[in-house]
C-alpha cells in the first residue's frame, strides 16, 4: 500500500514540505509508503467542461502537470493534497488538480 502526498505549495521545501514529512513519518511508521509529488509551480488547467475525461479518463489538456498528477493517483492506494494558503483561500492550481482528479478517475 501507498500514500501519496501531494504539496501544492509553490516552495517545494517549505513548510508545506515540512508538514507533509511529518505525516510520511507516522504513515510510515505504521509500515506504509509514502511518495511525494511537487505540483505547486507547475501549470494545470481548469475544467473546460468539454466532457472527454467521461468518456476517455483522460483530461483533453496533455501539456500540464495532470497526466504525471493520475498517474501517481492511480498507483496510490489513499492520497492527500496540501496546499500552501494565499490571501486566506487556496491556490487555483489546487483547485483545478482536485477537480481534474475527481473527473479523470
Amino acid at each position: 500500500m501507498k500514500v501519496l502526498l501531494i504539496n501544492g505549495s509553490p516552495k517545494k521545501d517549505g513548510n508545506t514540505f515540512t508538514a507533509l514529512s511529518e505525516v510520511a513519518k507516522e504513515i510510515e511508521k505504521a509500515g506504509v509508503e509514502t511518495e511525494f509529488f511537487h505540483i505547486g509551480k507547475d501549470a494545470v488547467h481548469g475544467c473546460i467542461g468539454c466532457g472527454t475525461c467521461y468518456k476517455t479518463k483522460e483530461c483533453v489538456f496533455k501539456d500540464d502537470a495532470l497526466p504525471a498528477l493520475l498517474e501517481k493517483v492511480e498507483t496510490a492506494a489513499f492520497s492527500t493534497a496540501v496546499p500552501d494558503i494565499f490571501c486566506r483561500s487556496e491556490r487555483s492550481i489546487m483547485c483545478s488538480s482536485r477537480q481534474s482528479v475527481l473527473l479523470c478517475s
